[in-house]
């Protein structure tokens, strides 16, 4: 029977201690000391209590939401819109009755637009490897409710090319070329990033499988034909 009570009594311990740190969490959030806010959040999801709760990942989201948008604190958490992605990413996954929805939907579009707009900003500060992680998150949020964001797929394409990732800026420019977004340019691009990098008969290949899908654009053909006399391919010219 002492066993009993002894079980009881430490299953009602942990709820108490999981219950003070998300409200502890909660508190310091709403007081605008985010980092406070993280430390007692990050302890109320390693008690299952909490853990099994979408409320502690909504706090979650919400606080690290903040920190991403706090100058003084983002650089101590880089990841910190991830972790808000994730959190209510969670948060929605344990929203069984839907009685939070609007508040997970919104909180995710403020990861979105947020990650869009500092994609823009470590754009223009030349921080391009920085900006396209952004704009990916950007994308991959819009995914996650059947959106195609296909600017900000463009954008990262744009960031990586700059970067000098040649295999991702492609992959990129290709997923904006399968949803018709900059027809043909995108497949312009993809060539030129890889007859620079020395992959050329990659990118005839690329080269002619556009023209497959665009017959009559001589740009492609252009295109094309003056790698041929690049490399004194006279013949293929």
């Amino acid at each position: 029977m002492k066993n009993i009570f002894a079980i009881v009594f430490i299953a009602a311990a942990s709820v108490a201690v999981a219950q003070k740190q998300v409200v502890s969490a909660y508190n310091a959030n709403k007081s605008g000391d985010y980092k406070a806010a993280a430390g007692y959040i990050e302890e109320a999801i390693t008690i299952e209590k909490a853990a099994l709760k979408d409320k502690t990942w909504r706090y979650r989201g919400e606080i690290y939401l903040n920190i991403a948008n706090d100058s003084a604190l983002v650089l101590e958490f880089p990841n910190a819109l991830w972790v808000a992605k994730e959190s209510y990413t969670k948060a929605k996954e344990l929203d069984t009755k839907g009685n939070y929805e609007r508040e997970i939907i919104t909180g995710l579009g403020l990861v979105q637009t947020t990650a869009g707009n500092q994609g823009i900003t470590d754009y223009t500060t030349e921080n391009y490897t920085g900006a396209a992680a952004k704009f990916d998150l950007s994308a991959e949020v819009a995914g996650m409710f059947d959106v195609i964001d296909t600017m900000a797929v463009f954008n990262a394409a744009l960031c990586y090319e700059k970067s000098g990732d040649v295999d991702l800026a492609v992959a990129r420019y290709k997923t904006c070329g399968s949803y018709g977004y900059q027809v043909p340019n995108v497949y312009l691009f993809v060539a030129n990033l890889l007859r620079q990098d020395g992959r050329v008969e990659e990118a005839l290949t690329e080269l002619q499988a556009a023209r497959e899908m665009f017959p009559r654009e001589q740009s492609l053909i252009i295109e094309e034909l003056n790698i041929y006399l690049e490399n004194k391919d006279y013949e293929r010219a």
